[in-house]
């Protein structure tokens, strides 16, 4: 089942204040208070449009970090 992204936006010095940023990924923000990741979608101006990541993405984006950190250590 397809569910249709809802596009938040906030302004980015707030945004900055209340959410965690990802150190492995710039685009990833994580509300402490909500317990709940995003997506940061584009940033306009002084406004950040970003979105609740579901489950199967969030487990999509730690698959994808898990094979390159693997390929990464092979390589070393």
């Amino acid at each position: 089942m397809y569910k249709e992204k809802e596009f938040i936006s906030m302004p980015i010095d707030i945004f900055y204040e209340e959410f965690e940023i990802d150190p492995r990924n710039d685009d990833i923000a994580f509300d402490p208070i909500r317990r709940e990741f995003y997506m940061i979608d584009y940033i306009c101006n002084d406004l950040i449009i970003y979105y609740r990541l579901t489950s199967e993405e969030m487990f999509r984006i730690t698959e994808v970090n898990l094979i390159e950190r693997y390929n990464h250590s092979k390589k070393v």
